[in-house]
């Protein structure tokens, strides 16, 4: 066994941990950087070194991929959609973080986009009390869509961890 055989998916488990852990950020990409780091583990190791690829494996953390990049969307509207949030509200509040996310950092966006929901529902609604109904329901499904989207991310990185090892 050589070292490229051992040290490739040690690197490739690092980097979807990393991935993993930035879950946590609303915006950040990390099932879709867990899912490509897989797919450019897969290519190198059926490339160069003689490993097989399993389109079956292929096709199951891609559905979970794009079906953890729906569950986050689907909570945040559905919660907000309860407490009667327009849906320009919810764009906005989606452009602000996503603005300040890519100007600043991604943990800028974590503090902006609710901000920016609150802003928009006050001037709406001139009553605090219900803008800041709208940011309770988005923090709340915040933390649902992280749960889940973690729990995604373990299943991926699991599954691709066993298959590697027993190299199926």
């Amino acid at each position: 066994m050589s070292d490229i055989t051992v040290i490739l998916p040690i690197l490739f488990f690092l980097f979807s941990l990393v991935s993993l852990a930035g879950l946590v950020i609303p915006i950040f990409p990390g099932l879709q950087l867990i899912w490509a780091g897989m797919c450019l583990y897969w290519f190198i190791s059926a490339q160069f070194l003689d490993k097989p690829f399993s389109w079956l494996l292929f096709i199951f953390v891609t559905i979970l991929m794009v079906a953890g990049s729906l569950v986050d969307n689907y909570f945040l509207i559905t919660h907000l959609r309860e407490v009667e949030t327009p849906w320009y509200s919810i764009f906005v509040a989606y452009i602000a973080g996503l603005v300040v996310g890519f100007v600043f950092t991604p943990f800028a966006a974590i503090l902006a986009t609710p901000g920016a929901l609150f802003l928009v529902e006050f001037l709406r609604l001139r009553e605090k009390n219900k803008a800041i109904a709208s940011v309770r329901q988005w923090l709340f499904s915040m933390g649902w869509t992280a749960l889940t989207r973690i729990g995604i991310g373990l299943v991926m990185i699991g599954t691709w961890s066993v298959v590697t090892y027993f190299q199926w």
